[in-house]
């Protein structure tokens, strides 16, 4: 079959010569935070040492202050990418139409807003790892190419995306605080486009050592992306952030009020409800939409057909190797024990 290459080219051509502007860049832009910015000048060098490679993480950079060069990095990378390269909007993003995809390898999505929705959150994990991506643009037949694009956003918002606990994909950094004198970014811009900089940053690139770096592994977990995960999270993800967090605790109130025998492995999701979130009736979470949360916040359940409680579906909080692969009847054994305390004709248990 006939092939048609449809890639341009690079945006400029690499040539050796002074760095330091772009260094002083980052210099400002990390801080002290050497391990970072080391990790994401090779999250940006990977892409260009090795042409069409799908990194499997994406980039975040927020802070709610003007003039501090979050869009600047991006807007550089332009200069390399050229026409591989687009800028988008959040409408862009959750839009059924995405000719911006088409043929691009460095996307970046500038100001975004923060989502609680999970489905918007869903898509954009996907959109960082697919390998095909189908092209829908207005009023022509859709077609499949292969994804070779690296996000890179930016946002004014602590919420910036909807991160779950265990989320592997986003790299998220917080700004300085302060803002750099608008001497120091045109001076930047000249080196950029006047005095041959981004030619020789894209030579710089292309020799960055990639020695630890691997293109599939999980992005680095910084202080910005645990408080971004906080700030996404509602009062039920919160709750059961903190339980699992102090665990102990928490089992010992349960145990207390249910007088258990001690403190539980399993545990039922009304439990947790009645006794620990909601003990006096005043939210409209249900034990399903609790059950659905710990499912969420990655704990694991088991079927249990408990002489003193019925049959009833168990939450694992405890040794999960353990209760994932014990025989039916060991397990029966354990929940009758521990809760023989409890008798099914009380509703608060």
């Amino acid at each position: 079959d006939d092939v048609y290459n449809s890639w341009q080219g690079w945006g400029c051509e690499p040539r050796p010569g002074d760095v330091g502007p772009w260094h002083a860049l980052l210099e400002y832009v990390f801080g002290e935070s050497p391990g970072d910015r080391k990790w994401f000048e090779q999250w940006l060098a990977y892409p260009l040492q090795y042409p069409g490679t799908k990194l499997y993480s994406g980039c975040l950079f927020w802070g709610p202050e003007t003039g501090t060069g979050k869009s600047l990095v991006g807007e550089t990378m332009r200069r390399i990418y050229g026409e591989n390269f687009t800028v988008v909007e959040n409408a862009d993003l959750f839009s059924p139409f995405n000719e911006w995809a088409e043929c691009k390898q460095f996307v970046m999505g500038d100001e975004i807003s923060g989502s609680d929705k999970r489905q918007e959150s869903d898509k954009l994990k996907g959109m960082v790892t697919r390998l095909k991506v189908r092209i829908n643009a207005k009023h022509l037949p859709k077609y499949e190419i292969k994804d070779c694009i690296n996000y890179y956003f930016t946002s004014n918002h602590n919420n910036g995306l909807f991160l779950e606990d265990r989320d592997r994909r986003w790299f998220i950094h917080r700004m300085p605080s302060e803002s750099r004198d608008i001497g120091f970014f045109t001076e930047f811009l000249r080196w950029l486009d006047e005095l041959g900089g981004k030619h020789f940053l894209f030579d710089y690139l292309l020799h960055i050592d990639l020695t630890g770096f691997n293109p599939s592994a999980m992005a680095p977990l910084t202080s910005a992306k645990l408080e971004m995960i906080d700030h996404g999270r509602s009062d039920l993800g919160a709750f059961v952030s903190g339980m699992i967090a102090n665990l102990d605790d928490y089992l010992e109130q349960l145990k207390n009020e249910l007088k258990l025998t001690e403190l539980p492995d399993l545990v039922l999701n009304r439990h947790i409800l009645n006794h620990l979130y909601d003990p006096d009736g005043k939210t409209r979470v249900t034990a399903g939409g609790l059950g659905k949360a710990l499912g969420q916040a990655g704990l694991h359940s088991i079927n249990v057909h408990s002489r003193v409680l019925g049959q009833q579906r168990f939450y694992v909080l405890r040794n999960k190797q353990k209760w994932m692969s014990t025989k039916p009847q060991e397990t029966i054994e354990y929940v009758d024990r521990v809760y023989a305390s409890c008798q099914r004709a009380k509703k608060k248990y």
